[in-house]
């Protein structure tokens, strides 16, 4: 990894006091590594069709379609959390692990 996706050099750990701090140096660190939208709910995951028989419809093709862009999605994501909960302090990450996304952190 390079000195400049290195959240430890760049964020402090979240703690109690340093919200205001901890927040612009996240929102940096993510903006420079292209994943801000993420957090925000700019990026939306992709879904199936809620009705069954829409669902059923769907081409193999559209599937799979579907299937990856949730995978990049929950790729990118999980990047996103893992630096968020890495640099907060054990009692928030106990609080944030329990999320599914990072816009719900």
């Amino acid at each position: 990894m390079s000195s400049n996706n290195n959240t430890t050099s760049l964020v402090p750990i979240l703690n109690r006091t340093n919200y205001v701090q901890w927040a612009v140096a996240m929102k940096a660190f993510l903006m420079s590594t292209a994943h801000w939208a993420y957090p925000q709910g700019y990026v939306e995951r992709a879904a199936f069709p809620d009705k069954k028989e829409d669902r059923e419809r769907l081409s193999e093709t559209k599937k799979e379609e579907i299937h990856t862009k949730q995978a990049a999605f929950d790729e990118k994501d999980c990047v996103v959390m893992g630096h968020i909960v890495l640099r907060t302090n054990a009692t928030i990450q106990q609080v944030l692990i329990e999320c599914t996304t990072s816009f719900v952190m």
